[in-house]
């Protein structure tokens, strides 16, 4: 995930507003990615936990 951060932010560096929004979508599919990993995790535990899996 880092790179693709870095490279935004290159891209956010040297562009105007566009690349700013292209940013910040980015920032939010990460921050979306990150969620719905959790929420997963959280699921797979709770199956663990129940001794169904």
């Amino acid at each position: 995930m880092r790179p693709a951060l870095a490279a935004c932010l290159l891209l956010l560096a040297g562009c105007g507003p566009s690349a700013k929004e292209a940013y910040e979508l980015e920032v939010l599919k990460l921050v979306a990615m990150q969620q719905e990993s959790q929420e997963l995790l959280k699921k797979i535990y709770a199956k663990a936990d129940s001794g169904s899996g």
